[in-house]
């Protein structure tokens, strides 16, 4: 089983590098690490008890870099699905709208009464699902 990174610290196994850690204050801090000991500065070394947990390691520039081009390339594909989406809602109100007007005209032109309750029913219902749609977006 994989140890934390705050386990790693405590039993002084934690690899040198810099990390974020969460103090006991509920701040945070970012920390060097060497030979298991956390620092803030060269010279002074954090207290356990002024740790709660380590959290992450600092990333490197070209970590970083990577990080912020694959968020980008995410974004870019959630803007085509938006916009895939928000095209087949405007094309399903187009048809809700179709089905409405004519919907309407069958009930102007029934004789039938049963018809005309249908039609009137249906009318209702392609409404309250044209004002869902509306309250989606």
């Amino acid at each position: 089983m994989t140890k934390t990174l705050t386990e790693q610290w405590r039993e002084r196994t934690l690899e040198s590098g810099v990390y974020y850690v969460l103090l006991t204050d509920n701040g945070s801090a970012i920390v060097f690490c060497e030979d298991g000991s956390l620092y803030d500065d060269p010279y002074e070394e954090y207290e356990s008890k002024d740790i709660k947990e380590v959290l992450a390691p600092v990333p490197s520039y070209e970590e970083w870099k990577e990080s912020q081009k694959k968020r980008a390339l995410w974004f870019d594909e959630k803007m085509k699905i938006e916009n895939k989406l928000n095209k087949k809602i405007k094309l399903f109100k187009e048809l809700l709208d179709d089905a409405l007007k004519t919907m309407g005209q069958i009930a102007r032109l029934s004789e039938d009464r049963v018809d005309a309750v249908q039609c009137a029913n249906a009318i209702c219902l392609i409404r309250e699902k044209m004002e869902e749609i509306e309250e989606v977006k």
